[in-house]
């Protein structure tokens, strides 16, 4: 079955529109008869609520349905066509003024949800258009005896019956009648006609709530100007010489109007009690659940009125705010806790790392001084050589530590120049060589030909090269070949040390770079501090640059250094 085209799905809008229009307005506009009090005048107009709400609803198509209702209508055999067709414009008219204000003015809202917007309905909407339906009706439709042109008693009546149907019956509808609209997902913000409007007709999301306030500003709107109302036909209609023989009828539509704002009087206070009372009792639950530290769920909780959706999405937001708050300060213990523990695993390594060659030292310098007499020349050498070597283990365990304050500290300095890094590398590889060459193992060197400059500390540069060439000669095999190339890398230069070595776990690979973590490698005892590539990631990352590792257990692995171009 083809789907229906738009103009033709507009077009059957358009016409149940209107005949919604002619059905309430016909009904209204007949109910109105009872009440009339002379020359076709009624004390009670309720078709003007219908007129003003299918306009605003309906927009100009709703005037096609008044004027055919008024024509289906007429109040008298004697009525003629042109009066009908007259009275049929003005009611249309009552609908039109206010549709009309409200698409010229953006920022008025149809729902009536701000002052502005209520205070231009009552205005253009209760007052204004039903004055100029009296006065022109009073001239052009009612009878009046020869050389009368208008009688201002009967323009008074015309104008309280549409002033009280458009006040207590239009207004209650527009102001809480959207919400049934609301609830489908949307609120037309002017007049703009709801189905088959203009392409301009203008939305606004169903989460946008009413303030309290509003509700009652319009509540007590309608109840004093509906009480003024009612005083008014009592006061002036009662007393009035023209009306005594229509006492009753008058007295029955005051009560028709006092029992409609008793009504809309206790309707709004129950409505109020109700949505006021619900929501406050949710949010009772929803603060038990910020104190149990669940994260509030804002639309669990009645939003139909601003303030109680403010309160509820800054209780989701506090509580969402207090678990991350929660998570961050648990994830701040845990890691406090394990640098506790790697600190006091550190303490207790360096305890025996700085006993070591301490216990070298005094052990040697003992020796040479007991047998100074009997000891032999190349003995004394070896003893000296000895202390030497553990003076300068000593020192650069004492230089590592003093690193990692500088850079725990935030004193680090760069002594910044251009570096060429090819340079850093062969420096590198000639201090270490006696490591390789004691292991017999072979360093592959491999730089592109033209210069690899930086801008760094070069001794920095070269202590992390050093770092990673210590761990290439200690995790390594015997015989085994490293590799260390240096590249470019979009940006930056990169220098890779590749091993063939144990390798590393996938868990271990982010571990490895904190301080004092060291990974146990199978049938290698721990040694070192822990601090080496440490270091190496801090003056990597001052340098602008990162290191990485690429590795497997029992694959070796890669070591790589990026540092910015110069």
């Amino acid at each position: 079955m083809r789907s229906m085209s738009p103009s033709l799905r507009r077009t059957l809008v358009c016409a149940g529109q209107i005949a919604i229009t002619f059905a309430a307005f016909a009904a209204a506009n007949a109910f109105s008869v009872t009440f009339e009090l002379e020359n076709d005048v009624s004390i009670l107009f309720p078709a003007t609520a219908v007129s003003i709400l299918a306009c605003m609803y309906f927009g100009v198509w709703a005037a096609v349905g008044i004027i055919l209702g008024t024509i289906a209508t007429p109040w008298n055999a004697s009525i003629t066509p042109y009066q009908l067709m007259i009275a049929g414009l003005l009611s249309a008219a009552e609908g039109l003024i206010p549709y009309f204000v409200f698409r010229a003015r953006r920022e008025l809202t149809s729902d009536l949800r701000d002052m502005k917007s209520l205070a231009a309905f009552l205005i253009f909407g209760t007052i204004v258009n039903t004055a100029c339906s009296a006065i022109i009706g009073n001239l052009l439709i009612v009878r009046h005896a020869p050389g009368v042109a208008i009688v201002w008693r009967e323009v008074f009546v015309w104008w309280i019956a549409d002033f009280v149907a458009a006040l207590l019956i239009a207004t209650p509808v527009l102001a809480f009648g959207g919400a049934f609209f609301r609830e489908r997902g949307v609120v037309r913000a002017s007049g703009a006609p709801w189905g088959g409007g203009a392409p301009e007709a203008r939305t606004t999301p169903a989460a946008v709530p009413r303030t309290i306030t509003n509700a009652l500003q319009i509540v007590t709107v309608i109840i004093l100007l509906g009480f003024a109302a009612s005083f008014a036909i009592r006061t002036y209609l009662l007393n009035h010489e023209a009306y005594a023989g229509k006492q009753h009828e008058i007295l029955v539509v005051c009560a028709i109007i006092d029992a409609i704002v008793f009504l809309i009087l206790a309707s709004a206070a129950a409505m109020l009690l109700f949505r006021i009372s619900r929501p406050f009792a949710q949010l009772r639950g929803a603060i038990g659940a910020v104190r149990e530290g669940e994260i509030v769920d804002p639309a669990r909780i009645d939003g139909r009125y601003q303030e109680f959706q403010s309160i509820a999405e800054t209780l989701a937001e506090t509580s969402r705010d207090l678990r991350q708050r929660e998570e961050q300060l648990k994830q701040q213990t845990e890691k406090a806790i394990r640098a506790s523990r790697a600190q006091s695993e550190f303490l207790a390594k360096m305890s025996h790392e700085l006993r070591t060659p301490l216990n070298s030292i005094i052990g040697f310098s003992d020796l040479l001084t007991e047998q100074e007499e009997t000891i032999t020349r190349a003995k004394r050498l070896a003893f000296l050589q000895n202390v030497g070597n553990s003076a300068k283990h000593l020192l650069a365990l004492i230089n590592d530590l003093l690193d990692i304050a500088k850079v725990e500290s935030g004193k680090m300095q760069l002594r910044i120049e251009d570096v060429d890094l090819r340079l850093s590398i062969a420096n590198t590889v000639a201090s270490t060589q006696a490591l390789f060459v004691r292991k017999h193992q072979e360093v592959a060197v491999e730089t592109p030909d033209q210069p690899m400059i930086v801008h760094g500390d070069a001794s920095r540069i070269e202590q992390i090269l050093l770092n990673l060439l210590s761990n290439a000669n200690k995790f390594s095999p015997a015989g085994d070949r490293i590799t260390i190339r240096g590249d470019a890398d979009e940006s930056m230069w990169k220098i890779e040390v590749t091993d063939h070595g144990i390798g590393i776990s996938a868990n271990d690979q982010q571990r490895i770079f904190e301080e004092f973590e060291q990974v146990q490698t199978r049938g290698m005892p721990l040694a070192g501090t822990g601090l080496g590539l440490a270091l190496a990631r801090r003056f990597a990352e001052a340098h602008g640059g990162d290191i990485s590792v690429v590795s497997a257990l029992g694959a070796g692995a890669v070591f790589r250094v990026r540092l910015p171009r110069g």
